[in-house]
Formats: C-alpha cells, sequence, structure tokens
C-alpha cells in the first residue's frame, strides 16, 4: 500500500498553495501571496530547490565512483593503452 501526502503544488506563474508545513522541506521557500513580486520569488525559490538537489546527489555519485576511475585510468596506463575520453 502505497501512501501520497500533498504538500504544495506550485503553477508555471508562481502561484503556491502549501497543504501540510509539517512535511515541507526547511530549504524551500514559497508564499501562498499573489503579488508580482512574490510570484517570481516563488519560481526563483522552487527552481533554486529542485537544481541544489540535484547538484547534491551528482556530487555523490560522483564521489562514489571517482576510485573506480582512477583505477581504470591507471591500468590503462600500465598496458599501454592511450588514454581515451570517458
Amino acid at each position: 500500500m502505497t501512501f501520497v501526502i500533498k504538500i504544495a503544488e506550485i503553477n508555471t506563474r508562481g502561484e503556491a498553495l502549501i497543504f501540510d508545513e509539517k512535511f515541507f522541506p526547511y530549504d524551500l521557500y514559497l508564499e501562498e501571496e499573489r503579488d508580482f513580486d512574490t510570484l517570481i520569488n516563488n519560481m526563483n525559490n522552487f527552481y533554486h530547490w529542485c537544481a541544489s538537489r540535484v547538484l547534491s546527489l551528482d556530487r555523490k555519485y560522483a564521489k562514489a565512483c571517482q576510485p573506480d576511475r582512477q583505477k581504470d585510468l591507471l591500468r590503462d596506463e600500465h598496458s599501454g593503452l592511450s588514454g581515451g575520453k570517458y
């Protein structure tokens, strides 16, 4: 059985609805006001939050793969293979 909790909703104009604040991510800032500045800030904050989550996952993955890449490069050097692009 899967439960889905809808925490917030934001549309392409920056209009946000917050349904459940206790599960809201602490580093995401959205406001429900409708003035122009708030709508722009909502969009910027949402895009920034999404981008920061993607970067942190990429960095973690890159760190995990780095030792394997170093081993492959060393193996290629010792076997006489030219270093190709990865």
